[in-house]
């Protein structure tokens, strides 16, 4: 499998998360103002190769603003020089889903058109909360939105939204659309379908589909 293309539309976090959910192997190369090398083994990240060492480089990863992914199957993979984490793979992508950028989250999705709830039989794989996150989880036992959470917990709209963000993006919380009453659980599958779409929009844009798609 090889797969590339702009970041903007797609992020380092939802291209991570699918090769992470697809059982990769390989190095996924994001290029732009700085260079970064993730190196995957069975989809878990084995090396990471940048500049920065510890929760900076996840920073970086999270906001690295425009550029291009490309990622080149290799099993077995290559021995490289770089940071080999000392957490999981899930705790990595928990790092990454909580320094993203505040504009990449988009309000109404939050705010307005769904309520949340906690994911049946969520495991958190080594994946460590800080208080403000077991508050929310804990208020998530029921169904409840963004404005009750702000409310009953003492914070901002922003940091509620931020908290629950990061909390999806780990399978701990599924989301129900207001209007309709229907669960929709926001998961790795939703991410994946979500980096499907922007890969094929990619495509249609510059014409390239072969370049976008899968090898």
């Amino acid at each position: 499998m090889g797969i590339q293309g702009r970041i903007g539309k797609t992020t380092p976090l939802e291209v991570i998360s699918f090769l992470n959910s697809s059982g990769a192997s390989g190095i996924l190369s994001l290029s732009g103002n700085r260079a970064i090398e993730i190196v995957f083994k069975d989809g878990s990240i084995d090396t990471l190769c940048a500049n920065e060492d510890g929760e900076s480089v996840y920073s970086q990863i999270a906001n690295f603003g425009s550029g291009s992914y490309f990622f080149a199957d290799q099993n077995p993979v290559p021995n490289i020089d770089g940071i080999k984490p000392n957490i999981s793979t899930n705790s990595i992508i928990h790092l990454i889903a909580k320094n993203i950028s505040d504009d990449y989250i988009n309000p109404d999705l939050y705010d307005t058109q769904f309520e949340f709830e906690l994911s049946r039989d969520f495991i958190l794989d080594g994946v460590t909360l800080d208080v403000n996150e077991w508050r929310v989880v804990a208020m998530l036992s029921e169904k409840t939105d963004i404005s009750k959470i702000s409310i009953a917990l003492g914070l901002s709209h922003l940091t509620s939204r931020k908290i629950i963000f990061a909390l999806e993006q780990i399978g701990v919380v599924k989301r129900v659309r207001i209007e309709a009453g229907i669960t929709n659980t926001v998961n790795l599958a939703g991410s994946i379908k979500k980096f499907l779409s922007n890969l094929a929009f990619n495509a249609a844009a510059e014409r390239q589909p072969k370049k976008l798609g899968f090898k």
